[in-house]
């Protein structure tokens, strides 16, 4: 197991908007990396049974968890249960 994500490697292309690279899958739930591109859109979708966590690194992302949007920035952990 590797102990160092690289959010600048080897990423899988996912569509036109978005890329993605998924570093670790287990039973619920997984890790991995998304990047979208600016002014583009990522598929809302949801885990009934799975935590779901968003770390924004670089840009202003909005996301819509639940039926409330959150405006966010670099920095900002987002945990949708």
């Amino acid at each position: 197991m590797e102990y160092k994500i690289d959010i600048n490697s080897s990423e899988i292309r996912l569509s036109k908007s978005f890329l993605g690279k998924e570093y670790l899958q287990l039973n619920n739930g997984s890790v991995k990396i998304v990047k979208v591109e600016p002014k583009a859109f990522y598929p809302i979708h949801v885990h009934p049974n799975k935590t779901e966590y968003a770390f924004v690194v670089i840009g202003n992302p909005e996301f819509l968890i639940g039926d409330k949007t959150y405006f966010s920035n670099a920095g900002v952990l987002f945990i949708s249960p």
